[in-house]
């Protein structure tokens, strides 16, 4: 509806972008008139909150503590003739053990030690959930055989039998327990000839995969409690699986100052149980490993010493029994005073020419262990007689001493950092010079050998000279006697390196072990999901209301208007629920009316006073049928009318006359037949019952 004689003052449109509060107040009305969607949205967000609750499984979260300390050997300054003492060295003890836990090789030893080779799982009525070592049933398979991975057996337990089928996967592959490695499945194979019955305690075997199923302890009274029938199945899993869901989900929380080095262990998951098991296997594998590290240099030494010892209790037993035999046939106990005075002093010379060989053998050890092993931190040099070259054991101690800082920054730093290369260069030179040094002190000792070769046939000389059955019971008592000096001297150090090992302490020190305490679920999150559900079931349907209002390009209201165009708009109308368009005549009570009266009002102030003999004239129009352009122009002709305004209300729709149905008239005349020039101005105006209201109609044109 538009004048055309408007006032200069026009109002602006309003901005595109421009929200006002009573649009505000208008969109807040809108969502609350589609209240029921809102509720049907919090139900639905409050019942997939109750779904999710209802079936995720809960989460918990158990804990470990342990101080880590260097703790060193309380013996091994006291027993200074052997060198065994291993330390991580340093205060970075605490970050060694933090970068061990987290290292895959430990959690791969862990994995192998847990038992884990098997992963159960017990059908529920929707879904199912993993069990953790169930008791009613146990799978025992041939760890040399080849076991498939991505393969579920199922199984129906019943008390003789059980029912065997199976789930696969697309991609399946044997794993070999024995070496920890996988293949891929290279030929196809058909399950479906292996479903069936079997009987508890049978042998399944193909070639990719030899098991059987043996009744737990507390099969008969699950089998009751279930009435004589359980679903269950369970899958192969790699070590590699279980590592890497180690590494996955546990985590670590150190302090290290001055007071202490304490080191937290958390794991979360489904399965207290499993995570106790896991933490404090992972604990007392860190021990393990701190011992075996602490004790290479021991085991080295007596492997060595072991050798040695062999070679010489053979020797030893060997001249014991000639001596008896010798002193049996030649009835001599005793020697004289001069013969033992010789006897004596040969023992010392050959007892220090067997230290020196000893001595001796355990450099050319030296020298085919740096040849050897590419890792230096179990060579120890046990203090074996006086001929110790003390360069040897300083570049010993210094190649040690390096190369467990090697091993220690292999945990901490990665392989490109210049500190570890720094190390491995240090740890090269070390080893050539420790390799230069005991070759040296080798050939060095052949001039002790030679002159202790010397003395030793002088005094074979000597010997020579007793009487020879003198000389024969020399010649027994001296190889005993250097055999057992040898043989007590080996197992003196044997007896320290054992009594070192056995008094080593790991670093690692158990505080708090990991336990079920009872601790209660950590997730989910029960109360926010409902909470989560309520709010997502308030924004989806809200934000879908929204959006279509907001694409939603029809003018709804007023505002609509003002932001389309800058014409001012003159009033607005509601819907009428009457029967026909002649309300503001007939109901001059209504809303109706009284929105017309209001643009009545409206118009006299937007619209210029015409000159006197003029009229107003305002054309009521839309874009497309149907829009009320009928409804709008008869009521606001009856409003002006009951105003004592003298108006003459025009129907120009030529295609589809509606206005005179109202009013009683015909259209058999009217605008159509004046523009045709079939009658004067004066003939197609129709008078109404109403005072000052009439009405011209469209008309009709003959053809």
């Amino acid at each position: 509806m538009t004048e055309p004689q408007l006032s200069n003052s026009q109002p602006q449109a309003l901005a595109e972008d421009e929200i006002t509060l009573k649009e505000i107040f208008r969109t807040i009305s809108g969502l609350l008139r589609s209240w029921p969607y809102l509720l049907i949205g919090v139900f639905v967000g409050l019942t997939i909150a109750f779904l999710v609750n209802r079936y995720t499984l809960n989460t918990y979260e158990v804990d470990a503590t342990i101080a880590v300390e260097q703790v060193d050997n309380p013996l091994a300054d006291a027993a200074g003739s052997l060198s065994l003492n291993f330390s991580w060295g340093g205060s970075s003890v605490l970050k060694t053990t933090v970068a061990l836990l987290k290292s895959y090789s430990h959690n791969m030893r862990v994995a192998k030690k847990l038992g884990w080779e098997t992963k159960h799982f017990v059908e529920g009525r929707l879904n199912r959930k993993e069990e953790y070592k169930p008791l009613y049933y146990s799978v025992e398979f041939d760890k040399d055989h080849l076991q498939l991975l991505a393969l579920e057996f199922r199984m129906e337990l019943q008390p003789d039998v059980f029912i065997l089928s199976f789930e696969r996967e697309d991609l399946l592959s044997t794993y070999d327990y024995s070496e920890g490695l996988s293949e891929a499945m290279s030929e196809e194979f058909d399950f479906k000839e292996l479903v069936g019955s079997y009987s508890y305690g049978q042998w399944i075997e193909t070639p990719y995969f030899k098991f059987r199923i043996v009744q737990g302890e507390k099969f008969n009274k699950t089998m009751d409690d279930n009435n004589g029938s359980i679903s269950s199945s369970f899958m192969f899993q790699s070590y590699q699986e279980i590592a890497n869901w180690g590494l996955k989900n546990i985590t670590l929380e150190e302090e290290d100052n001055h007071e202490s080095t304490l080191l937290g262990l958390k794991m979360k998951g489904a399965i207290k149980a499993q995570l106790v098991d896991y933490l404090n296997a992972s604990v007392a594998q860190v021990q393990d490993y701190e011992l075996k590290q602490k004790n290479l240099m021991a085991i080295n030494t007596i492997a060595f010493i072991d050798g040695q010892l062999s070679n010489i209790e053979a020797s030893l037993r060997n001249s014991e029994q000639a001596l008896e035999e010798f002193r049996s046939q030649n009835l001599i106990v005793d020697l004289s005073t001069e013969s033992q005075q010789v006897l004596e002093y040969f023992i010392a010379l050959e007892q220090e020419r067997a230290s020196l060989n000893l001595q001796r053998s355990f450099y050319r050890y030296v020298l085919e262990f740096l040849q050897e092993k590419q890792v230096y931190s179990g060579l120890s040099l046990p203090t074996m007689s006086s001929f110790n070259d003390p360069v040897v054991l300083q570049l010993t101690q210094q190649l040690i001493e390096s190369s467990v800082s090697l091993e220690r920054s292999n945990y901490t730093l990665e392989g490109i950092n210049p500190a570890a290369i720094e190390l491995e260069k240090e740890i090269e030179y070390t080893k050539q010079a420790l390799f230069n040094a005991a070759q040296n002190a080798l050939s060095s000792s052949n001039i002790v050998l030679e002159d202790l070769n010397d003395r030793i046939n002088q005094a074979q000389s000597r010997i020579s000279r007793l009487p020879a059955t003198e000389q024969q019971l020399i010649n027994f008592q001296r190889q005993y006697e250097i055999s057992g000096g040898q043989f007590e001297l080996l197992l003196e150090k044997r007896a320290e390196a054992g009594i070192l090992q056995a008094s080593n302490l790991p670093d690692s020190k158990i505080i708090d072990p990991a336990i079920d305490r009872g601790q209660l679920p950590i997730g989910p999150n029960r109360t926010l999901n409902y909470f989560m559900g309520i709010l997502m079931g308030l924004i989806l349907p809200a934000g879908f209301i929204l959006l279509v209002n907001a694409l939603n390009s029809k003018l709804r209201s007023v505002q609509d208007i003002e932001r389309a165009s800058i014409l001012p708009v003159a009033g607005i109308s509601p819907h009428s629920k009457y029967e026909n368009n002649l309300v503001v005549l007939e109901k001059p009570k209504s809303s109706v009316t009284e929105a017309f009266r209001g643009l009545r009002s409206n118009l006299s102030f937007i619209t210029k006073t015409p000159a006197p003999g003029k009229a107003r004239t305002v054309a009521v129009t839309s874009s497309i049928g149907g829009e009320g352009k009928t409804f709008m122009a008869i009521n606001l002709a009856s409003v002006l009318s009951l105003g004592s305004d003298k108006v003459l209300l025009l129907g120009a729709d030529l295609r589809k006359p509606r206005i005179y149905n109202d009013f009683g008239l015909t259209n058999d005349v009217g605008l159509s037949n004046y523009l045709a020039g079939q009658v004067e101005s004066k003939t197609i105006i129709s008078t109404t019952k109403f005072n000052n209201l009439d009405v011209i109609s469209a008309g009709t044109v003959p053809p």
